[in-house]
């Protein structure tokens, strides 16, 4: 190879070692390949015959000289291929510019002529490169609209783009709203929701759209801001929008601005007037047999039937839009699916939710869509339902994008988002390296930074990095009530857990001081989780998942009371655990319905409860299931140790003052002993309870019911 023999050239060196191999050949063989090269890379042997106007049998002796000499290599059946992409560059740039351009309108007439000599993507770049801006203009639009047909949002938006620039320079109108609209669509098919809102509102920011086009761009930017994180008026961009349509505009037209209206209002909290406003669009729909809108509006209508406490009416709406679906799979099959599958999510059904996640994911590969938001989305929740219902492997399975070529880096986050809560359970990564990756693309989706952070707090916490995990979860929880917009966010009551959890842990061991700083972040956390959901609150009422997240901040607040010495009544406290076990038991998680028993063994153990042993047992058989390793080495410190904790009662008079944070010198002087003496008690009773350090003793000693509390 070229490249290799000149050891890392330069481009324009390695471009003059190559224009050597051309030189070497025939005349007749030069100017085939000078055609060749202006074809492209890729070379179709019909076109090449067409275009390069001379006889079969020059032809054929042209193209035997240039494979020998490694200038071109056989591409399949149908043509020919440059050895090296630079080579085709470096002999075009070689050729005078009228030689260029009159190669290029060759090409333009051929594929005219004859449509089966190339793709209509072939004739745009021909017809642009050698100026027919009409035959460009046309050709681009076509090529644009056969990646769609076969699924490459991502190669159509380029080819709308080209258009939408040469109609803009030719001040064609009306083919430049057309154009606006394709390309916002095929930028949200793609994934390019800010793509997307750029081309809407460089268009709208224009004296040229007419006023039912101005409401048709309107519609559209408030369809595309609900996919985004930004934030818009999106009643205010709808009423615009609907204002502007006069008597005898499109029904589809009012029918989409009506939905997008509905969708707003029910964002906004207006349930009631946002179910007025999207019966009056189905019945439009219905009325002029508008499938696609009768699909979209199916799915608003039951994300309000769920709202208002009927998620069986929710099920039978979509299930039906859906089994009216006639067309090819589009971002409004997508959504009534990914919404069908939530609905199943919200309540419960785990099965049901991530059958109905899968199936959509397999719909988004099938129509090239997988990289839209709805398609991302749909895959991450596949992995999150797989991972709450304890299927772990087939959760990585899920989330497993090693194949996956072009995958958006934006995508490659949201699924690794959802991944993280098996990777932080399982062990063997930090919060640091499950965060590189996918903290920068916390703006794409609230969803993403709420995943990783839950998992990064959680990682913190069991190890030991208190403060960090603090910082964290206080920059977390800021992020997202930043980005929603509201004064409480859901999410914030799993932090608040979580971390309640970590600081309850901590609090045994910390000295005197830091004690109190803990449970005065105990308490705080407490009562902003407890005012999520409280009076005031314009949140919807909390799922079953979101009340055992709630009763869990409370279970885990009174533990660290409890763990700092506060006279709570064990008994209270059992019942409490109890209930979270059970909560997240009925809501089928097994991962925190196991990390919930380890909290109530802890307690039985301390209140001697022989039941404590069952609880354990059931815990530890979970996390073997799972594969959740640190969590089942934490149980073993939980484990009695019998003949190693009866104490005397000088001991117990040690311990007690260890709890308090005393040091050797500290003790002899409180028991009128000497320092060496404390010592020697301090050394029996780390041997007694099998710790490694003063600290570790406290622990054991108060989840063991040695320190009465």
């Amino acid at each position: 190879m070229a490249a290799d023999e000149r050891g890392g050239a330069d481009p324009a060196d390695l471009a003059r070692l190559l224009l050597t191999r051309v030189d070497r050949l025939e005349e007749a063989a030069q100017g085939v390949v000078r055609v060749a090269a202006v074809i492209g890379r890729r070379v179709p042997h019909a076109l090449l015959a067409r275009v390069a106007g001379v006889d079969p049998g020059t032809l054929r002796t042209a193209l035997r000289s240039a494979v020998e000499h490694h200038v071109l290599e056989p591409w399949g059946e149908v043509g020919y291929e440059f050895r090296h992409a630079l080579l085709a560059e470096a002999v075009t740039d070689d050729l005078l510019p009228a030689e260029r351009l009159q190669l290029h309108r060759a090409c333009v007439e051929a594929l005219r002529e004859d449509p089966s000599l190339g793709s209509a993507a072939d004739l745009a770049r021909h017809a642009l490169a050698s100026g027919d801006r009409v035959a460009a203009l046309e050709a681009s639009v076509r090529a644009g609209d056969a990646a769609q047909r076969m699924g490459g949002p991502a190669e159509a938006l380029v080819h709308y783009e080209t258009a939408l620039s040469i109609a803009s320079a030719e001040s064609d109108e009306a083919e430049g709203h057309a154009l606006t609209l394709r390309a916002a669509s095929a930028a949200n098919d793609s994934g390019r929701t800010a793509r997307a809102m750029a081309l809407l509102r460089a268009r709208l920011d224009t004296d040229l759209p007419t006023p039912h086009e101005r409401a048709e761009l309107l519609g559209a930017l408030a369809e595309t801001a609900r996919m985004t994180e930004e934030r818009l008026d999106r009643l205010a961009i709808t009423q615009e929008g609907l204002d502007l349509l006069a008597d005898d505009a499109p029904t589809s037209l009012r029918v989409g601005l009506l939905a997008r209206r509905a969708e707003a209002l029910m964002d906004s909290g207006a349930h009631e007037e946002a179910l007025v406003v999207a019966d009056d669009a189905m019945a439009l729909a219905v009325e002029h047999d508008l499938t696609e809108d009768r699909t979209d509006l199916a799915s608003i209508l039951a994300r309000l039937s769920e709202t208002a406490g009927d998620p069986g009416e929710s099920i039978r709406r979509l299930e039906g839009a859906l089994a009216a679906w006639t067309r090819e799979p589009d971002l409004a099959l997508l959504r009534a699916m990914h919404i069908l599958a939530s609905v199943h999510y919200r309540q419960g059904d785990h099965a049901a939710a991530l059958a109905g996640f899968e199936r959509a994911v397999a719909e988004a590969r099938r129509a090239g869509l997988e990289w839209s938001v709805y398609g991302v989305d749909t895959r991450a929740m596949a992995v999150t339902t797989a991972y709450e219902m304890g299927d772990w492997e087939h959760a990585l399975l899920l989330a497993d994008h090693t194949h996956d070529a072009g995958m958006p880096a934006w995508a490659v986050a949201s699924i690794d988002a959802a991944a993280a809560g098996v990777l932080a359970a399982r062990g063997g990564v930090t919060a640091d390296e499950l965060l590189a990756g996918i903290r920068p693309w916390w703006p794409e989706d609230g969803r993403i930074a709420v995943q990783s952070g839950a998992a990064a707090v959680d990682l913190l916490g069991r190890d030991g990095e208190v403060d960090r995990m603090l910082t964290l979860h206080r920059e977390l929880v800021t992020f997202l009530r930043d980005i929603w917009g509201e004064g409480r966010v859901a999410a914030e009551v799993r932090l608040a857990a979580l971390v309640i959890g970590h600081l309850a842990t901590a609090v045994r061991t910390a000295p005197p001081g830091r004690r109190v700083e803990i449970r005065g972040e105990v308490e705080r956390l407490h009562a902003e989780a407890c005012a999520v959901w409280g009076d005031g609150s314009l949140l919807l009422p909390p799922t079953l998942e979101g009340r055992a997240w709630e009763a869990r901040t409370t279970a885990e607040r009174e533990r660290a009371r409890w763990a700092a010495g506060d006279d709570v009544p064990l008994d209270g406290l059992v019942a409490s655990w109890r209930e979270v076990v059970e909560m997240f038991e009925r809501h089928g998680e097994p991962y925190e319905a196991a990390r919930a028993r380890s909290r109530l063994a802890e307690v039985l153990l301390a209140a001697g409860d022989r039941g404590a042993d069952d609880v354990l047992g059931e815990a530890r058989e979970a996390l073997r299931t799972l594969g959740a390793a640190p969590l089942a080495a934490s149980l073993d410190r939980l484990t009695p140790r019998p003949g190693r904790t009866a104490l005397t009662s000088r001991e117990a008079e040690v311990l007690q003052l260890l709890a308090e944070g005393r040091s050797n010198g500290e003790i002899g002087r409180a028991l009128f002993i000497s320092t060496k003496t404390a010592s020697v008690h301090v050394s029996n009773i780390l041997a007694k309870l099998g710790a490694a350090s003063r600290g570790e003793a406290v622990a054991l000693a108060r989840s063991g019911g040695l320190l009465g509390g």
